[in-house]
């Protein structure tokens, strides 16, 4: 189907009122759309062109054909996984993607998925494509940021980053050491052994990223 050439300019011209619905209703709207569409062309463009997208969110980039194209290959039902991609996609600022998030009253933890995806994606995108890499990670932002970002940088650069969501929940089923938590030797051991203050962290910070690249040592 297709939308009458009259409705984008209607809508347009009722714009102030738009603006004047609950940002619940517009954030449910919106989840909807970008979580249950499975053709996102037709519904983003119109979103577009006829100013709506940029009265809910002034900060972001432009829904393009080409973005509804990638969106349309992550998984349906994960509507802010999908944002996150454009997001990343126009390279718009953490402090602004969570300046408009709060305006649409997303929950803490959407706004956390968002921020934890991209900031995890950042790290695997500078870093080399290691088991390293995915343990520092697992280990900084939690599993759920570490799969969002793969998903999203298959989606982004397939070639290079193919298999990374496999790497993740390998390296998950190995139950290898990516937190301090989870090392043989706590704060109390080298406290015992003569050490304190910040020095203490300091170890511990250096003795994970030892472990992280053998294992076998803790």
């Amino acid at each position: 189907f297709g939308i009458h050439p009259a409705i984008v300019p209607a809508i347009q011209q009722t714009l102030s009122h738009f603006a004047k619905v609950a940002w619940e209703r517009k954030r449910d709207e919106l989840q909807k759309l970008f979580g249950l569409s499975t053709r996102l062309s037709l519904p983003l463009s119109a979103l577009q062109q006829s100013g709506l997208w940029g009265s809910v969110a002034p900060h972001w980039g432009t829904l393009s054909s080409a973005k509804a194209s990638k969106m349309e290959l992550l998984p349906k039902g994960q509507p802010y996984l999908r944002l996150a991609l454009t997001l990343e996609m126009d390279s718009i600022a953490i402090a602004d993607v969570v300046e408009t998030l709060r305006t649409w009253r997303a929950s803490k933890k959407d706004i956390a998925d968002v921020t934890g995806w991209l900031r995890a994606l950042k790290v695997f995108q500078s870093r080399p494509r290691s088991a390293i890499t995915v343990r520092h990670v697992l280990g900084e932002f939690g599993s759920r940021s570490a799969l969002g970002a793969a998903h999203l940088l298959r989606v982004i650069n397939p070639r290079l980053f193919k298999r990374l969501p496999q790497k993740i929940q390998h390296e998950m089923r190995l139950c290898r050491p990516v937190t301090i938590t989870q090392l043989a030797v706590s704060g109390h051991d080298l406290k015992s052994m003569g050490l304190s203050g910040k020095m203490i962290g300091i170890c511990l910070d250096e003795l994970l990223q030892q472990v992280m690249i053998r294992p076998n040592l803790n």
